[in-house]
């Protein structure tokens, strides 16, 4: 899969236009708050902010940041930036840390610090199960970001309104990266 596939796969998930009271993001068009997109230049309604520049900045501002190029599966680049969109880089980067540390725990571990360092893509670039792959690392990411989301109701009770759509958004993701455990 390439960048800008993975980018209109979470755009998919995100949706168009968003003013939803409860939502902490506010305003947003494809999943793009307000606030970010000013911070890329745009000053027009929400509304009517392009696809082209949602990509732009979801290629400049959430992209880039967390090195996403340097990762070599695009299953794994695809579970990273969806968390990306959905959370902050810091959360996006430790459920794939965590994820590791859970499958790896004869090796040194990963610090679960949200930073994507060359530790970090080493790790997800060489993970691979012997007999299973990928596919532990993708279901443990998936799994710890499904805790992630029963965290954040069971503390702000007024995000109760969304978890079955985040549930509904990682069943899309698990499809959308080509779930398969073998045998």
């Amino acid at each position: 899969m390439s960048k800008k596939f993975i980018i209109l796969n979470t755009i998919l998930r995100e949706g168009g236009f968003s003013d939803n009271p409860y939502d902490t993001g506010g305003k947003t068009m494809y999943g793009i708050t307000k606030r970010t997109a000013r911070n890329f230049g745009y000053t027009g309604n929400m509304k009517d902010l392009s696809l082209e520049k949602a990509i732009d900045i979801y290629d400049k501002g959430f992209w880039q940041p967390i090195r996403l190029d340097s990762i070599n599966d695009s299953r794994i680049q695809e579970l990273l930036f969806d968390a990306r969109v959905n959370h902050s880089p810091g959360v996006s980067v430790k459920t794939a840390q965590r994820a590791f540390n859970m499958l790896h725990k004869e090796d040194k571990e990963l610090a679960e610090d949200g930073l994507i360092g060359s530790q970090t893509i080493g790790a997800l670039n060489n993970y691979s199960h012997g007999v299973y792959g990928k596919e532990p690392l993708i279901d443990a990411m998936l799994m710890i970001r499904g805790q992630y989301f029963r965290d954040i109701v069971e503390n702000r009770e007024d995000q109760t309104i969304f978890i079955v759509g985040w549930l509904r958004r990682l069943m899309k993701l698990r499809n959308s990266v080509g779930f398969r455990w073998k045998r």
